[in-house]
């Protein structure tokens, strides 16, 4: 009986080595597919960056834009009321 009893024990010890081994080609597993993960994260917050640097970028293209028609639009209402006083004072 109690080398039935050992017999038992070297069959657990041995299945949980298996379980062991096994959970551990598991973890290593999914720890390199974790890295992989982590890098096309980081690849993806670079691409976002990028992607707000060119929409500031944008920004402040559209934003002299707008202040440069506004300066025209001024200008070509500025230049208009001065005509329309020298006319108004040839009369």
């Amino acid at each position: 009986m109690e080398q039935d009893d050992w017999a038992a024990v070297r069959r657990l010890n041995t299945a949980n080595e298996q379980t062991a081994l096994e959970f551990e080609g598991d973890l290593i597993f999914l720890y390199a597919e974790m890295e992989d993960q982590y890098e096309q994260l980081r690849v993806v917050e670079d691409q976002l960056r990028q992607v707000k640097a060119l929409a500031i970028l944008r920004g402040a293209i559209l934003g002299e834009r707008v202040a440069f028609f506004a300066q025209l639009l001024l200008s070509v209402s500025t230049s208009k009321q001065k005509l329309l006083r020298l006319e108004t004072s040839y009369v």
